[in-house]
Formats: structure tokens, C-alpha cells, sequence
């Protein structure tokens, strides 16, 4: 007769058994990880610790970031259908909100990046969120755990995780046009929330420079295909909420919203556009 020991262990698939790859513990029903250390304090597939936990039917999580694993978290899936349709086939779960994690290993990602629809604002008023590539620092909820809505994480590809380097995955996710949907709020409806002013116009670049394509935000940087002469690559223009400015790599350029504003209106070309620019008279 199997023993709880060997059946909590049974819940940790074989795809993901490889001793490259760490766990970290979850209460049962929820999707954080017990503990503020659980980023240096986690566990190989068969430690007695992360088993003993599993045979108490709790949740686990595999960390992201560690031994080159990386998950393509996908929130909307019908968005990134181009996307999905491209990647290798790869083992996959269906989360229990209805999205879907695509396990690749994939070098290089220091930190996650959060994608965005280009046109599309969620009924928040905010930028449509599509998902987001999990890497170092991050972690997903596994298969079979409960999702806070108690619904199941379940595998709908037991596949070996594919593998895929960073500059590949990057053009995939940048290259495919998301689709559209009637029922998502248009870009053009703005929120009602109170906006701070950065300067004495009360421009925020986001609002007024916001990227084409599909949008990727690393850090405070949102980047994709820039809004007037658009790209060849996705990932010529970007923009930087924080300091509430812009840069555009093709021409070497940028400035704060009255320098895109000047661009936006044909005062000055692209090229020209700096801090200070129109400090002297447009002619």
C-alpha cells in the first residue's frame, strides 16, 4: 500500500523533478510563500521538509530565476494566442484562475517583466496586464495545489520543459500582435483616478507616449515599437514613468512629455529630440 509520504511526493511531477529546480512551501488555498526568506530558504523535489508539508495537503510553489527556469505566466490567454502558438511545446499548467504557466528554461532574466496590451485598458482604467515572464525572485503556484477560488492547478501538457534563449522568447513575445476583444475597455477611456503631476503641465509621459505593440515593462522601463515611426525589431522606444521621460534607440533621442508632445506634432523630428531642445525658438 502506498504511504502518504510516497503520495505527496506523487504530486510533484516527473517534468519537474530535476534537482536544478526549487521548491518553496504555500498554505493550503493561498499563492504566497510562508516566510520572507523563502527565496534562499527552499527545497529540492524529494526534501523530507517540502514532502512532510505536501502529505498535510498544503500548497508549493516553484521558484522562478533558479537554475535557469523562467515561466511564461499567462493571464489572457486569448491576447497571446500568437505567442502560445509559436513556443515550443513545453510542460504546462493550467492555473486556477483559467490562465496558463509555460515552463521553458531560459538564461539571462534577471528580473520579470510584465506585459501589457498596447491599446487595451483593463475595467480598472489601467493597461490591459497579459501576463508576465516569472524570473529570478519570483515563483508560481504548482500543479495540483488550490487556487484561493478552489479551483485546482492541473497540467494540460506533461512534457519535458523546453528550452529557449532569451533574445528568441523576447522577439517571439514582441513580434505577435495581440488580439483585440469588444468587451475589454478601449485605451481611449481614461480612468477617473486622480493622476500626480510630474511638472508644471501635468504630462505623464504614459499617457501621452505610451509604446505600440506588445508592451514589456522591466523594472520602471516599458518598452515596444514606437508609436510614430514604429519599428522593425518591436523594441525601439520606451518610456520610464518614474522619471516620466522617453528614448527612442533608432535615433538616439528622448526627453521628457513636452519634447514627445513637439515630436507627436512635427515641431521637431525624432532625431532632435532632447532634454533642453526647445529651450531656443522652433523655426
Amino acid at each position: 500500500m502506498e504511504s502518504a509520504f510516497e503520495r505527496a511526493q506523487g504530486r510533484i511531477s516527473w517534468q519537474l523533478r530535476d534537482r536544478s529546480i526549487r521548491f518553496n512551501r504555500i498554505l493550503n488555498g493561498q499563492k504566497v510563500p510562508i516566510g520572507k526568506d523563502w527565496t534562499t530558504r527552499n527545497y529540492a523535489y524529494d526534501a523530507p521538509e517540502l514532502i512532510g508539508y505536501l502529505a498535510e495537503g498544503h500548497n508549493y510553489g516553484i521558484c522562478t530565476g533558479i537554475g535557469n527556469l523562467v515561466v511564461l505566466d499567462v493571464d489572457e490567454p486569448p491576447h497571446l494566442q500568437g505567442v502560445i502558438d509559436q513556443l515550443p511545446e513545453t510542460f504546462t499548467v493550467r492555473t486556477g484562475s483559467g490562465g496558463s504557466h509555460y515552463y521553458l528554461f531560459c538564461s539571462g532574466f534577471e528580473r520579470r517583466i510584465v506585459l501589457y496590451h498596447p491599446s487595451l485598458l483593463g475595467y480598472d482604467g489601467k493597461p490591459l496586464h497579459l501576463g508576465e515572464i516569472q524570473a529570478h525572485g519570483q515563483q508560481v503556484v504548482g500543479p495540483g495545489s488550490i487556487h484561493p477560488n478552489g479551483k485546482r492547478y492541473k497540467v494540460t501538457a506533461d512534457l519535458p520543459i523546453a528550452t529557449i534563449d532569451k533574445a528568441s522568447l523576447i522577439d517571439l513575445i514582441v513580434s505577435c500582435p495581440p488580439h483585440e476583444d469588444e468587451k475589454v475597455v478601449p485605451r481611449s477611456v481614461r480612468s477617473k483616478r486622480k493622476r500626480r503631476s510630474f511638472n508644471r503641465y501635468g504630462l505623464r509621459i504614459e499617457d501621452i507616449a505610451w509604446p505600440n505593440g506588445i508592451v514589456v515593462q522591466s523594472g520602471d522601463e516599458i518598452s515596444g515599437s514606437h508609436p510614430i515611426h514604429s519599428s522593425t525589431t518591436g523594441r525601439n522606444f520606451a518610456i520610464n514613468p518614474r522619471f516620466n521621460c522617453w528614448h527612442c534607440f533608432r535615433c538616439n533621442s528622448g526627453g521628457g512629455p513636452l519634447e514627445w508632445r513637439a515630436v507627436q506634432k512635427g515641431l521637431i523630428d525624432c532625431r532632435d529630440a532632447k532634454p533642453g531642445c526647445l529651450d531656443k525658438e522652433v523655426t
